[in-house]
């Protein structure tokens, strides 16, 4: 099921009757129900699915997957979404704690976190590019479930600020950017940035600064 929140949809009998607490997202398989994020979803899919477990968690290389996974949710993650609560507009995230910052304080806040996450060194991006000096992507050589979930993230920020920002990754974390550009290509990863794209643009997303 397609759940827009923008729209108050996971607040409908239809979705609750699946969800009470209205939380998203939602994993169904079979008799399965996992109401949950993190590393819950990639690790149930893991152990549930062979094919998803030899493809893309590999026993021989899932402790550095988890590490990596791990500094994700705690290090990561927390700070984009940060990033994305004062991005996005109040009337549509909801966020009354922005909606109540002057335009000088959102301003601030906004450059704090985006210093976090694309300053030259010390930076989340900066950990990033250390790990692909070595490697063609996150955890090994090989493509992992890290990998599409960080690209995912990064590729919803990189929707929502302006080309300024975009062109700073080029610019200052090559290998980063080669790594992106990599996982742009692939089939599945194609149709979520068209999907991002599309529901940014319908809802003017991005930032105007």
């Amino acid at each position: 099921m397609r759940v827009n929140s923008l729209l108050d949809e996971h607040k409908n009998e239809s979705y609750l009757t699946i969800n009470k607490a209205g939380t998203i997202p939602t994993l169904i398989v079979g008799q399965d129900k996992i109401i949950s994020g993190g590393n819950t979803f990639p690790l149930y899919l893991a152990g549930s699915f062979k094919n998803v477990s030899e493809r893309l968690v590999p026993s021989d290389n899932r402790q550095t997957i988890e590490t990596v996974l791990n500094w994700f949710y705690h290090k990561m993650m927390p700070e984009t979404q940060r990033l994305v609560r004062l991005v996005v507009p109040p009337k549509v995230s909801g966020n009354k704690i922005q909606a109540s910052l002057s335009a000088s304080e959102m301003n601030s806040k906004k450059e704090e976190q985006i210093n976090n996450i694309f300053a030259q060194n010390g930076s989340l991006l900066d950990v990033l590019e250390k790990r692909l000096i070595s490697t063609t992507f996150i955890a090994s050589n090989d493509l992992s479930i890290a990998d599409i979930i960080i690209y995912c993230e990064l590729s919803t920020i990189m929707a929502l600020l302006s080309k300024k920002y975009t062109d700073d990754i080029a610019r200052r974390f090559t290998k980063v950017s080669e790594w992106h550009d990599r996982m742009s290509e692939l089939p599945h990863l194609k149709k979520y940035d068209e999907i991002l794209k599309r529901i940014v643009a319908e809802y003017a997303l991005q930032e105007k600064n």
